[in-house]
């Protein structure tokens, strides 16, 4: 490549005129012809201007003998111009036209020089820029910098300031470098194979003919991604996946302020998972149930809980509605070893329902009093059963975790660690000389052990004598008592001089300051260790001064003071960011400096939160709409969302208060935001009727079914139902219009919509001669169609899916079996519950269109009444008639017809008194559990009659126990009631084949005054069965035991029993008591009941406590203070209700109907 150089015209300097005879011969001819400027001699050549040695001479050197100055351009091929020790003096009009690289050499540059190409012209270390000689490139002036590239002769691509330089290379050592004028000081960066190196701060100002040497930047620790664990333990009734990015992930670390998705998907049997996280720094448990997903800001726990799907039947998985599921919301905890005795803390939900519990421990298998030692623990957690709670036992595993704790060492004052007998060659190691201890909570514990000479030293040891061949480094190691509890200890060195001055030349000094301009508080240190051996502390006002030798590598550690954080270490040249430091080699004396300053401020930085004031409800997080828009800082913040002072995430309609947090670390000050208020209003559906055909006049509105489709944005379709504001109004010919309401499932989140209209074209035409009737068989007991007119088909069943001449009367019935009760009827989606009810369970309905009836049943988990004696618990084996149930219907016809119906369900409720056969005494009620038949089924008896009954299992089924009123008769085939004189509950229970069957038995201690039911049941193998205790009137439970026939242990005086998750044939003891003349049993002055949408607690005008749960566990209502009657509003479901007073619990289970 061609650089064109601007050729200097050299004037002989008239000095030298009158020395050189020839210079007069060397004339560069001028303008016209006329004479030229004389110039110097190029060289030993025929050349007399440097433009003709320029033109002539390629890739060749040009030398000057003597002093001239430039006037005119010229252009160049030459590589090298060697000045000879002499000055060229240029003008600015004057330069060189670059056609390749140009090196100007030994010499001096005077005046001013115009260079097309600054990156080819190359002024070295030879060359003096003399007055500030002016380089001039593109109009800019520029100053030559030299650096010495020392050993790395790979740098380059230099800059400043970030800004690239321009340079060439003089040699391989040497680096021109020209800049502008700057009065800055900044250094010269320069990069080889990623590394950078960087010359001493400096300004601009001159040429700066010294030549700047290069040093290597110690690279900067790249700050690690900032991540959080996310940990979960095994999960039973389902399966668990946390997602990240559409991603599964298993427990480990992650980035910061990922979205954590959760996928629960319960496994058959199990339902309604339950989501709890709990965030390291706030170790409060938040429900996330609803919206399945958190934002990873910090070290989080995931807990699933499966339920179990309730089962229908007098054997129900779980039929004690008290016994709501106990969540522990903290299974993780740890610790570092102290030398105490450290204790698992339970968090539960229901709050406080482990109140009491004994918790154990063990270690690898074996039980351990107190966990006191370095080790991964399993905990187990044990509480009998009460009248709130069933008993719980589970094994939390690696539940608690102590870790080792780290040793450090000091050597007492005026100790060395050892006595040296230089005669004999000999150091006796002096243990007393050390103070060994870790720090608990800032206070040193001292550490028992023993102190040994290293091994492999190259000398003899005996006991804590060291044989020692010559002077040198020699090893101290420490072995704690109890090895286990701590972390590896480093060895500590010693220097061993058998003859004083030895290791003289190996003696390095190290000297420690603490520099900090922000804190005058003497409180930041710097400590010097050997291994972990404190050798001194550095402070503000101390600096620490400490002997070393080759051999030896100090360890520095940096501990900022209050509201400061470590910068660096200073070493010379060399920068440290790592505030744990110990350098690689050590050969010569060390000046540390332990800078130290202000912790960040974030207040300063002005961070700024986007939180919107109003939102409406969508079913989802809010938690995510709310960002950091400004902060410098964007990692470890903690978004709280309070409502009505307690934390909650913003998911439901409500007014919340939004409070950003970042606790302190090691760079920045804690920081709260002033609270910022947002609300979540209620959505309103877009409702959208289905359109209504085949009406006629005459009919009511609520004749027709209403239907169509309600939605939310962001939830899509919801529930709700819809309703005729006039449901009496009569339909006319020709068009109607007429209003209709919904009202969402959700009235919390989401409005109803009243003001609807449809139009209904009615026509005589459309009057149908036929309409059908179709209704639902529900689980929980019976719902019967019948004709209601006199005639043959009086009170004959209507089989679902009939058809009927239009305008025929039926008789509806809806009537719950044991352990249930009615929970809705609609026809034709009218709510007639209520007239139902208050028409004890029968009402009458005219068809005059397709009519769809449909009933629903709750299963309440309430034991009905012992079928053996509900009236005589003082004599249980004496058997009485008992009474017709009080609400059975009144409205029954007064003359029974002749040829009363034969098709009567064979499940009609085992309470309904008899309705299969009318005319008998009494009802046999016949229930299945599995695949399997019994015959007859529900049947009518008469006083004294016998019935022989045919088990008969499915295929592939086995019978696992045939049961009459609860209680066991064995796995017969067949089995006969005698001598009926009672209603009689005849039950049996099928299972696959093969899966293995246990017994559980109840007996009673002082049965006169008390009974147990069942008295014996046989289950399959993971069962969970209720056992119940009656105390007769003024009677109490002493004691009940459970377990085996070999071990059984007391579990207090609960009134009911869970054997659940059935392993083996299991025995429950139930002891009763009769209380002498100073006791007494008074029966409850107060009342828990529903009213109006809410759970009404009358205290009876003491002071107590109400706690309210539902039966996922969840705590509603907790320790809310009540002194007389007090509502509490709850939605639709079934609660545990307690009422604490004077110490002593009341507790109730109730069900709430919606309003």
């Amino acid at each position: 490549m061609k650089v064109k150089l601007n050729i200097l015209y050299i004037l002989l300097a008239f000095l030298w005129m009158p020395v050189c005879g020839w210079a007069q011969d060397l004339v560069d001819p001028g303008e016209g012809g006329g004479v030229g400027a004389p110039v110097a001699k190029v060289g030993n050549t025929d050349y007399k201007t440097l433009k003709e040695a320029f033109d002539a001479a390629a890739n060749k050197q040009v030398d000057l003998q003597i002093s001239l100055t430039q006037k005119e351009e010229v252009t160049a091929n030459v590589t090298t111009l060697n000045l000879n020790n002499l000055t060229l003096t240029g003008e600015e009009k004057a330069g060189f036209n670059m056609t390749g690289k140009l090196t100007v050499k030994n010499g001096t540059l005077k005046g001013a020089f115009t260079v097309t190409d600054l990156a080819n012209f190359v002024a070295g270390t030879d060359v003096t820029l003399a007055d500030n000689v002016k380089i001039i490139s593109g109009g800019k002036s520029y100053y030559r910098v030299l650096i010495d590239l020392g050993a790395y002769t790979d740098a380059t691509a230099p800059t400043r300031n970030d800004k690239e330089v321009i340079h060439s290379k003089v040699d391989d050592k040497t680096l021109c470098c020209w800049l502008e004028a700057d009065q800055a000081a900044y250094p010269i960066i320069l990069t080889s194979d990623g590394t950078q190196y960087q010359t001493a701060l400096t300004s601009i100002q001159n040429h700066g003919n010294n030549t700047l040497s290069l040093t290597m930047i110690e690279p900067e620790e790249e700050p690690e991604e900032e991540k959080y664990n996310i940990t979960w333990a095994e999960v039973t009734g389902g399966t668990l996946k946390v997602m990240i990015d559409d991603q599964e992930v298993q427990t480990g670390e992650y980035v910061a302020n990922s979205q954590v998705t959760i996928e629960a998907t319960p496994d058959e049997g199990y339902t309604n998972p339950i989501l709890y996280i709990t965030r390291k720094s706030e170790g409060t448990p938040i429900d996330i149930t609803e919206q399945k997903s958190f934002i990873l800001n910090d070290n989080v726990n995931i807990l699933v809980t499966f339920k179990k799907s309730p089962t229908v039947g007098p054997d129900p998985e779980n039929p004690d509605g008290n016994a709501p599921d106990i969540k522990i919301l903290n299974p993780k905890q740890a610790f570092v070893y102290n030398g105490k005795p450290q204790a698992f803390t339970l968090t539960t939900s229901p709050e406080n329902a482990l109140e009491g519990a004994t918790i154990s421990y063990t270690l690898d298998g074996v039980t351990v009093n107190e966990p006191t030692d370095a080790g991964i623990y399993d905990v187990i957690i044990t509480r009998p059963a009460d009248m709130d709670l069933a008993a719980v036992n589970c094994t939390l595993t690696g539940g608690l975790t102590i870790e080792k704790a780290e040793v450090f060492f000091k050597l007492n004052e005026g100790k060395t660690g050892f006595t040296l007998d230089a005669d004999a060659k000999t150091a006796t190691l002096n243990a007393d000389d050390y103070h060994v201890y870790i720090l608990v909570d800032g206070k040193e514990v001292k550490v028992e052990g023993s102190f040994a000479w290293g091994e492999g030293q190259g000398t003899a040891i005996n006991g804590n004598v060291l044989t020692i061949a010559e002077s040198g480094i020699y090893e101290v190691v420490f072995t704690p008592t109890k090895v286990e509890n701590y972390k590896e200890i480093a060895p500590i060195t010693l220097p061993i001089e058998l003859k004083e001055g030895d290791l003289k030349d190996k003696m390095r000094t190290v000297t420690v300051s603490v520099i900090n301009t922000y804190n005058p508080a003497d409180d930041d240190e710097v400590r010097i260790y050997n291994g972990n051996l404190l050798m001194a502390t550095a402070t503000l006002s101390n600096k620490a001064e400490v002997e070393f030798y080759e051999g030896q590598k100090p360890t520095f550690r940096a501990f900022p003071g209050e509201g400061c954080a470590f910068v660096k270490y200073l070493i010379g040249d060399e920068q440290i960011n790592k505030q744990d430091y110990t350098p690689e080699t050590f050969d010569v004396d060390l000046v540390v400096e332990g800078h130290f300053g202000e912790k960040g401020d974030l207040e300063s930085l002005s961070p700024t939160f986007e939180a919107p004031k109003e939102l409406v409800y969508n079913g989802q997080l809010y938690a995510n709409s709310f960002r950091i828009l400004q902060a410098k800082v964007y990692s470890n913040w903690i978004f709280n969302y309070t409502k009505n002072n307690k934390i909650v995430q913003p998911i439901n309609v409500g007014e919340y208060t939004l409070v950003v947090s970042r606790p302190a670390d090691s760079k920045y000050q804690a920081y709260t935001s002033e609270p910022m208020a947002f609300k979540i209003t209620k959505a309103t559906p877009t409702v959208v009727a289905d359109e209504i055909t085949g009406a006629y006049p005459g009919l009511e509105l609520k004749d027709l079914k209403l239907s169509g489709t309600a939605t939310v944005e962001g939830l899509g379709t919801i529930a709700g139902t819809f309703e005729w504001v006039e449901p009496a109004t009569v339909i006319k010919e020709g068009e109607n219009k007429v209003k209709f309401k919904f009202t969402p499932k959700d009235e919390v989140n989401i409005n109803s919509v009243t003001d609807l209209e449809l139009t209904i074209t009615a026509s005589k035409e459309n009057i149908p001669d036929f309409v059908s009737v179709s209704y639902n068989k529900p689980l929980g007991g019976t719902l019967v169609v019948v004709y209601e007119e006199e005639g043959d088909n009086h009170f004959q069943v209507i089989p679902s899916g009939t058809k009927v001449p239009t305008g025929t009367k039926v008789r509806i019935f809806a009537y719950p079996a044991d352990y249930f009760e009615l929970a809705s009827l609609t026809v034709n989606t009218e709510d007639v519950l209520k007239d139902l009810v208050n028409n004890k369970y029968v009402i009458v309905r005219e068809l005059k269109v397709d009519t769809d009836i449909h009933a629903n049943f709750r299963f309440t988990g309430e034991e009905p009444t012992d079928p053996d004696n509900p009236d005589n618990p003082d004599n249980p084996d004496l058997p009485d008639n008992p009474n017709l149930p009080d609400n059975w219907p009144d409205n029954w016809p007064d003359n029974w017809p002749d040829n009363w119906p034969d098709n009567w369900p064979d499940n009609w409720p085992g309470n309904g008194g008899g309705l299969g056969e009318q005319n008998k005494d009494y009802t046999i009620l016949v229930r299945t559990t599995g695949l399997g038949s019994v015959t007859p089924g529900t049947t009518g008896a008469n006083r004294g009659e016998s019935i022989t009954f045919k088990i008969e299992p499915g295929y592939g089924q086995q019978i696992v126990d045939v049961r009459v009123n609860g209680n066991s008769v064995g796995a017969v085939t067949s089995y006969q009631l005698r001598n009926i004189y009672a209603h009689t509950t005849v039950e049996a229970v099928f299972s696959n084949i093969n899966v293995p069957v246990y017994t559980l038995t109840s007996r009673v201690i002082n049965e006169r005054i008390g009974y147990v039911t069942p008295t014996k049941v046989r289950v399959t193998e993971g069962s969970n069965h209720i056992f119940i205790a009656h105390p007769n009137k003024n009677r109490t439970i002493e004691d009940v035991q459970v377990g085996t026939e070999k071990e059984l242990k007391s579990i207090g005086t609960p009134t009911s029993y869970i054997f659940t998750d059935v392993k083996a044939d299991s025995l429950i003891v139930v002891t009763f008591h009769s209380p002498v003349a100073n006791e007494s049993i008074e029966a409850s002055k107060y009342q828990i009941y529903t009213e109006n949408g809410a759970v009404v607690v009358d205290p009876d005008h003491a002071a107590g406590t109400v706690n309210i749960c539902d039966f996922s566990g969840r705590t509603i209502y907790s320790n809310r203070e009540v002194r007389s009657i007090t509502r509490f509003p709850l939605s639709e479901g079934s609660y545990i209700v307690t009422l604490i007073i004077d110490g002593k619990q009341y507790s109730q289970k109730v069900y709430l109907l919606s309003r």
